[in-house]
C-alpha cells in the first residue's frame, strides 16, 4: 500500500509539474504576442488533424510541412527544386507568419542584415517576384503574395495547410480534453500531435537564424506535449505505449530527469526491475556528465519505493 500510495504522489506532482510547464509555455505565447494554441504558424481554419464533428474539409492549394525538412506541395505538385533558395525561405517565413501582415524592414533585417536599405530593399523585390513565379506555375492567375501598407502576406484567398497549425490545433485540444477530464479524447489529441512533429521545426535549415527562437519555443513545448502524454498514458493503463513515449521524450531531452522517472515507473508496472535499475543508473550517469549535478531527491526516493515495493 506504501508503494501504491507513493506512486500516487509521484503522479500528483507530475501532473502539477505539466501544468506549470503549460502556465511557462503561455506566458511564451504572451511574450511573444501570440495566443495560446496559436502559434507563429496559425493559418486559416481547415479540418482538424484528426477530424471532427462539425468540421469541413477544406482542399488546400499548398500543404507546407515545417517539422523536419522543409517540404511544401501546390496543388498536389512538390514545389522543388527551387532555383532560388531566398525564394524558398521567403515562402517559410510567410508561412510561419500566416495570417499577419511581415513589415519590408523585418523581412529585409531577417535575409540581409547589414546591408544598405536599398540593396536589402532592392534583393526582396527580386526574391518576392521570384517566389510569385515559382507559385504560378503551379497556380496561375493569382498575385499568392500581397504587399499592402508596408507589409507583406500571403494571399488569404490562396488556401493553405501548414502541419505547424494541425499541430497547434491537436496540442490545444489535448490540453481542454484534460481540462473537462476527457483523459481518452487528451491521449487521441496528443497522439496526433506527436505523429505531426516530424522534427525540429525547419531542421537542417541554412538561410539564417530568423527561426531559431520558434524553433526552441516548440522544442519546448514539445517536450511538455510528450511528458504529459506519457502521464496520460500510465494512468490509462497502456504501459507499452508509454515507454515508447518515454523514450521519445529522452532522446529528445536526455537531461529531462521527469522522463527517467517515467520510465522506471512504467518498468515496474511491466514488473521489470533490471530494467529499473538501468533507467536510474543512465539518468545519474547522464545528469552528472551534462549537467555536473546529482540526481534529485525525489527521483532517488522513487528508486526506493519501486525497488522495495515489489
Amino acid at each position: 500500500m506504501e508503494a501504491i500510495a507513493a506512486h500516487e504522489r509521484l503522479l500528483g506532482d507530475m501532473v502539477a509539474a505539466a501544468a506549470a510547464q503549460r502556465a511557462v509555455l503561455q506566458a511564451l505565447y504572451q511574450a511573444a504576442g501570440l495566443d495560446e494554441g496559436k502559434g507563429e504558424g496559425s493559418i486559416a481554419p481547415l479540418a482538424p488533424a484528426g477530424g471532427g464533428s462539425g468540421s469541413v474539409e477544406i482542399q488546400a492549394d499548398l500543404e507546407a510541412r515545417l517539422f523536419g525538412p522543409f517540404e511544401a506541395e501546390c496543388r498536389g505538385r512538390t514545389l522543388a527544386p527551387w532555383s532560388s533558395r531566398r525564394a524558398a525561405s521567403l515562402l517559410k517565413f510567410l508561412l510561419l507568419h500566416y495570417g499577419r501582415p511581415v513589415r519590408r524592414e523585418v523581412l529585409m533585417e531577417a535575409f540581409w542584415p547589414g546591408s544598405s536599405p536599398k540593396s536589402a530593399r532592392n534583393n526582396l523585390n527580386v526574391t518576392v517576384y521570384q517566389l510569385r513565379q515559382k507559385l504560378r506555375a503551379h497556380h496561375p492567375d493569382r498575385t499568392h503574395i500581397v504587399y499592402r501598407n508596408g507589409s507583406y502576406h500571403i494571399d488569404p484567398e490562396f488556401c493553405c495547410r501548414i502541419d505547424v497549425n494541425d499541430y497547434n490545433q491537436s496540442v490545444a485540444r489535448g490540453h481542454q480534453a484534460i481540462d473537462r477530464g476527457d483523459r481518452v479524447a487528451a491521449i487521441k489529441s496528443f497522439h496526433e500531435a506527436r505523429k505531426l512533429y516530424a522534427g525540429p521545426l525547419l531542421e537542417g535549415d541554412t538561410s539564417g537564424d530568423w527561426y531559431m527562437e520558434t524553433q526552441r519555443r516548440f522544442h519546448i513545448e514539445h517536450c511538455a506535449v510528450l511528458e504529459r502524454f506519457c502521464v496520460l498514458l500510465l494512468e490509462h493503463g497502456d504501459v507499452g505505449e508509454a515507454v515508447s513515449v518515454g523514450s521519445e521524450l529522452l532522446g529528445t531531452d536526455p537531461c529531462r530527469e521527469t522522463a527517467h522517472q517515467l520510465l522506471m515507473r512504467a518498468y515496474a508496472a511491466l514488473d521489470q526491475p533490471h530494467l529499473i535499475v538501468q533507467q536510474f543508473r543512465r539518468c545519474e550517469i547522464t545528469l552528472r556528465r551534462e549537467l555536473s549535478v546529482e540526481l534529485s531527491e525525489t527521483t532517488v526516493q522513487l528508486y526506493r519505493t519501486l525497488i522495495n515495493g515489489r
